[in-house]
């Protein structure tokens, strides 16, 4: 399952493929985004279901070429595919006779901010930029986040207040991700809530289970520390009234820079045995020895049928996934 920024095409830090698009890219993707357009479960309207961004210009055509690339599924590589963890999870919830054990490496199931963070600054990688006009028309990272409100605090001592991650009438409110005064708006507002809404019906599968706690297979969770990690944000009000989201900088040690270990659990009521690292969240599986060891107690642990040890493969080369398990 890919991420929601794509694939960064690499393998083992070497750029699996190298094209005249990718190289001129730089200069065409801040207009890069998807068609604001969906489903409405209905047959009522057409689904996003392709990999067909719309380019603005300069270098139209050639954005075209490479836009695709965005979404690319990590086949060659397990990158950026943070909800893998929670796709397996809500697979095994549902037929828990289907697996024998089951591994989660760095899965948001207690909820986190660090995707909104990426949505609302952007950023750069590989040969590509990603900018707010693109990540935010990717509906997948709101499945990460939390579902609880937030705090709105006045940097001019004017009180607080809160806002709910529910509505998108609230997201606007206070400035994130959605501006009134964008022509837009309108059609933004309808396409976030749209996320929202799916992402909240995906969610609630996560957090019960469907079986008898006896039908599930042993569950190990890998989890990183030792790296600074973000715990949350604040909504900010400056001194001329403007909002926006201010994340913390009270960061934490307690996490692999992306995730808490507190929040790699799916949240029910099952035995699960995490295992610790000092790896960071986009090197979890690399962490050799570690894997070995817990796919080992995964299958003594199991039910001795011939079910598979399912794996949540991020961030790392799948050949190093399947030699893992092969060998456990």
């Amino acid at each position: 399952v890919h991420g929601f920024k794509g694939s960064n095409l690499v393998s083992g830090g070497v750029t699996k493929f190298l094209t005249v698009p990718m190289l001129l890219n730089p200069f065409c993707s801040p207009d890069i985004r998807l068609p604001m357009t969906w489903s409405d479960g209905d047959g009522g309207s057409k689904v996003q279901d392709t990999d067909d961004l719309v380019p603005g210009n300069p270098l139209t055509i050639l954005g075209k070429v490479y836009a695709p690339l965005l979404r690319r599924l990590a086949l060659e590589n397990g990158s950026q595919a943070r909800m893998g963890a929670q796709v397996a999870w809500s697979a095994v919830n549902g037929e828990p006779g289907r697996a024998g054990g089951l591994l989660l490496a760095g899965g948001p199931f207690g909820g986190n901010w660090s995707f909104l963070r990426d949505m609302a600054r952007g950023g750069g990688t590989l040969l590509y930029r990603q900018k707010p006009e693109v990540l935010f028309t990717y509906s997948s990272p709101f499945c990460f986040m939390p579902l609880e409100k937030e705090t709105t605090e006045s940097l001019e001592g004017g009180g607080e207040g809160e806002w709910d991650p529910k509505r998108a009438e609230s997201w606007a409110e206070h400035g994130i991700l959605l501006d009134p005064a964008d022509p837009d708006f309108e059609e933004k507002s309808l396409h976030l809530q749209n996320c929202l809404d799916r992402a909240l019906a995906f969610r609630a599968t996560l957090s019960s289970l469907k079986h008898d706690k006896s039908a599930y297979p042993p569950i190990a969770i890998l989890a990183g520390e030792g790296t600074k990690t973000s715990p949350k944000f604040r909504v900010k009000i400056d001194s001329s009234g403007k909002r926006g989201p201010d994340f913390a900088h009270d960061c934490t040690t307690e996490g692999d820079g992306r995730f808490l270990v507190s929040e790699t659990r799916p949240c029910v009521d099952l035995d699960m045995r995490t295992y610790r690292t000092r790896k960071k969240h986009n090197a979890l599986l690399t962490d050799t020895d570690l894997v070995m060891e817990a796919l080992g107690e995964l299958k003594t642990r199991g039910r001795g049928g011939d079910e598979g040890l399912g794996i949540d493969a991020i961030d790392v080369g799948l050949e190093q996934v399947g030699a893992a398990s092969g060998a456990a």
